[in-house]
């Protein structure tokens, strides 16, 4: 697997890539990740016991680390393809590492699998807002389709990535296999000891939101309407969860509306801490525009809690929404408050909700992407 991510890094992509990888060496494969080098860092050669091969990197501009750009050699890459014996190369990224995997591949007779994890809108939210019409939507979806079509088959996470694609370029082989959870690490529990750590008083109405603090994940709206909430439902509290560029333009926002009291952001927190985030929260919220799937959706969900999504036409996320929560009109702070208000509100409502996320959830068991990915695997193989 190629994928221009830092061991230990958070963002979708990366989590999903590390816990395939993981699931198939636990199958007895071996899977390996080509990354990037963090110069901050030391390298590291194995991470969650999965072997690792970094290379030079550079951070993507005005993504304040949380991206990077690798640069391997060709003859490195093949050097390790031929020492690792390997038999698939799986790219995750329109990125230069992943192009000239993909070459090398070929050029070696090893099949190429490339995952459909980048929208045109990723790409764009790097640019001034000018360079963000449907001309440049149009540049980016040439430039992903060129990456898909050098591979025998693109995986996309949902369906709309596959409609996304195929609408596109019809001649592409798309299979639809979901990021999956891990149910046996994702459900309820206790979660006294985040209520500790993080200074929280138990006596309050908790929206969570996880994810990048960029333009697409849309949090200005989730903030915006907290102080008719806190109105209606004066316990409310928001948790933020993640990083990004636009985390002090959020405080700021916070100080603004005066609701600083009752929004936390807590940064880049550790995996058991987010277990905990998430099953002590009342409401998972994500107003996210633009999204393939939304891993963290499903993390909520695992954990029986009731969902409040944006009903983006580029967001797979919205199609989550079965009964275990309510969709809410895009930049609409107004609908987005008088759902939270409606759910915050209702102690029946929540517990219904929560027992159609934990019902739905079962669906994007992980262990059932994995079947599905061995097939791929085998099918280019054969």
């Amino acid at each position: 697997m190629v994928c221009d991510m830092i061991p230990g890094q958070s963002g979708g992509s990366f989590v999903s890539t590390i816990r395939f990888a993981e699931l198939l060496n636990k199958r007895g494969h071996k899977a390996i990740i080509l990354a990037a080098k963090d110069t901050r860092q030391a390298p590291v050669t194995k991470f969650l016991n999965i072997p690792i091969y970094q290379f030079p990197s550079l951070p993507t501009p005005g993504s304040e680390r949380l991206y990077f750009a690798s640069f391997p050699k060709a003859r490195e890459l093949e050097s390790i393809f031929l020492r690792e014996n390997i038999n698939v190369v799986h790219t995750m990224f329109p990125s230069y590492s992943c192009y000239l995997a993909a070459k090398v591949a070929k050029r070696m007779g090893i099949p190429v699998i490339s995952h459909f994890h980048t929208q045109p809108e990723n790409i764009l939210v790097f640019l001034p807002k000018i360079l963000r019409g449907s001309f440049f939507e149009n540049l980016a979806m040439r430039y992903l389709t060129y990456f898909a079509r050098r591979a025998r088959v693109v995986i996309s996470p949902s369906e709309l990535g596959k409609r996304i694609l195929t609408n596109f370029d019809q001649s592409l082989v798309v299979e639809v296999i979901s990021n999956g959870i891990d149910l046996s690490r994702f459900k309820k529990t206790p979660y006294d000891e985040f209520v500790t750590n993080f200074n929280l008083s138990k006596n309050r109405k908790f929206i969570l939101f996880v994810g990048r603090l960029m333009i697409e994940k849309n949090v200005e709206v989730l903030i915006r309407a907290i102080p008719k909430i806190v109105d209606a439902v004066p316990t409310t509290h928001l948790l933020v969860v993640g990083t990004g560029p636009l985390k002090k333009d959020l405080e700021k926002l916070c100080v603004d509306l005066g609701i600083s009291g009752h929004v936390s952001f807590l940064g880049k927190i550790s995996d058991k801490d987010l277990l905990m985030a998430y099953n002590l929260c009342d409401l998972y919220a994500y107003p996210s525009m633009v999204e393939l799937e939304g891993m963290v959706v499903l993390e909520a969900m695992a954990c029986g809690k009731p969902i409040l999504i944006a009903d983006s036409t580029t967001s797979a996320s919205r199609f989550f929404v079965k009964g275990n929560g309510f969709l809410f009109h895009p930049n609409d702070t107004a609908d987005l408050a008088n759902k939270a208000i409606s759910i915050l509100n209702d102690d029946n409502l929540k517990d219904k909700m929560s027992i159609e996320s934990t019902r739905e959830v079962q669906l994007f068991d992980i262990n059932k992407s994995i079947d599905k990915l061995e097939k791929v695997y085998k099918s280019v193989i054969s």
